[in-house]
């Protein structure tokens, strides 16, 4: 993945293991370091933060995204948007993404 998003750059392992690995991506005179670490919120205080907001961030999208759903399907349940609750909001909005035609792809990812 880093060598596709860090295209015609040079990457390089530092270090490989279970918990943490490290990388050096080099492009011409542009360096930086990049570690992926197990647990890393609860180690480093900038991850912790980044998280928050992105926790935040998405109860939020969710919030537009269940008012929208409510606004087609009276009495629709709001959903948290994980997969154990997929199934049944898939279910409940069924016939309002038919009518409003919202392909089920933009709405769950396959991986």
């Amino acid at each position: 993945l880093l060598h596709e998003t860090f295209f015609g750059a040079r990457v390089r392992p530092v270090r490989e293991g279970r918990d943490a690995s490290t990388y050096e991506v080099t492009d011409g005179a542009k360096q930086m370091t990049v570690t992926f670490l197990k647990g890393a919120d609860g180690l480093r205080l900038p991850v912790a933060l980044a998280s928050i907001c992105c926790k935040y961030l998405r109860e939020l999208f969710l919030r537009g995204f269940n008012a929208y759903w409510a606004a087609h399907c009276p009495g629709v349940a709001p959903t948290a948007g994980y997969a154990a609750d997929a199934t049944r909001f898939l279910a409940e909005t069924a016939a309002a993404r038919r009518r409003l035609g919202t392909d089920e792809g933009v709405l769950v990812r396959r991986l």
